[in-house]
């Protein structure tokens, strides 16, 4: 996998599964195979995947739509290491919401 296909981790909870996205190619799986409603965010955050691969999109550009899509979808998610190591998080265990509460 090329370096500049990859981006900063997203800690995601699809069904009680916690996985973590660490490149455009995971994320266009997971969107395709696992994300539960394909909302108009899903959507777009599946065209920008095909838009990095066509040099027309950036990285990072798929991971901010792949965040707003799991808050379309109210899948928990989690974008920040450093909370991970503080709560002792590892990429199999259990994710609380980070979103807080009213989010």
């Amino acid at each position: 996998m090329s370096k500049r296909r990859s981006f900063k981790p997203v800690k995601i909870t699809i069904n009680g599964k916690v996985r973590t996205v660490y490149n455009v190619v995971q994320a266009g799986n997971t969107l395709l195979n696992d994300w539960p409603d394909q909302t108009p965010a899903a959507k777009v955050a599946e065209r920008l995947v095909l838009d990095v691969f066509n040099d027309a999109a950036e990285p990072e550009q798929v991971r901010r739509a792949f965040i707003t899509a799991a808050k379309a979808s109210d899948i928990k998610y989690s974008s920040d290491r450093r909370r991970w190591a503080k709560s002792g998080l590892t990429s199999m265990t259990s994710v609380p919401d980070w979103r807080g509460p009213g989010s």
